[in-house]
């Protein structure tokens, strides 16, 4: 067995006993004594702890995501919709832990290391235009990730708060955010010619800092 399968496992145990010890050390030891581990395997597995255990989440569902995708017909898809897809199989992956999740913005307000999040959604967006084909090394490639992180954080919060039938309103709603973001450079592109090199990158610098959707 792999370290990083001791840590899914840990993980898995630790998300179930989340939505009655909240995000916390007591869920983590739970967790080892449900699956009989030796005292202090947690710490090893995850020696920051909860910081710790939110960074293998992150990770997983990233990898899950791939492996979906890799499983998935996308071959004829279009770049919006790549992304929609990416974003879906994210989403389904994390659904048998929706009430786990549901406590994370809590933590993250009680705990302060909304820096941590911030990063996770930033990583988990850039895995995202990866799989959705996307090479950017230039400016774009922060434009297009910072455009994208609004639109998963809302898509996120509003999935934890969705209760129809296999999501299909947050699949609606993300939908509806995706073509506002794609409308952007269309919007934008006309100012970018007339104000040249200068212009144009504070136009992209403004879609960066633009408010989430």
């Amino acid at each position: 067995m792999t370290i990083t399968h001791q840590q899914d496992q840990l993980l898995f145990a630790t998300l179930r006993h989340v939505p009655f010890d909240g995000w916390s050390v007591a869920a983590l030891r739970h967790a080892e004594r449900e699956l009989d581990l030796a005292p202090g395997t947690a710490m090893c597995l995850f020696p920051r702890e909860i910081p710790d255990v939110l960074a293998h989440l992150e990770d997983w569902a990233n990898r899950q995501m791939e492996a979906d995708w890799a499983a998935a017909p996308t071959g004829a898809l279009k770049v919006r919709e790549k992304v929609a897809l990416a974003m879906r199989l994210r989403l389904t992956a994390l659904a048998p832990y929706r009430e786990a999740l549901r406590r994370l913005p809590g933590h993250y307000l009680v705990s302060l290391r909304g820096g941590d999040l911030t990063a996770s959604v930033w990583r988990t967006c850039d895995r995202i235009w990866r799989l959705a084909g996307d090479t950017a090394t230039d400016f774009n490639y922060y434009s297009k990730r910072g455009l994208l992180a609004g639109v998963y954080s809302a898509t996120l919060l509003y999935w934890l708060r969705d209760d129809s039938e296999n999501s299909t309103a947050t699949w609606v709603f993300l939908d509806r955010r995706l073509l506002d973001v794609m409308r952007i450079p269309k919007l934008t592109a006309p100012l970018k010619r007339a104000c040249g090199g200068i212009g144009s990158l504070a136009v992209q610098a403004c879609s960066v800092l633009r408010p989430r959707l």
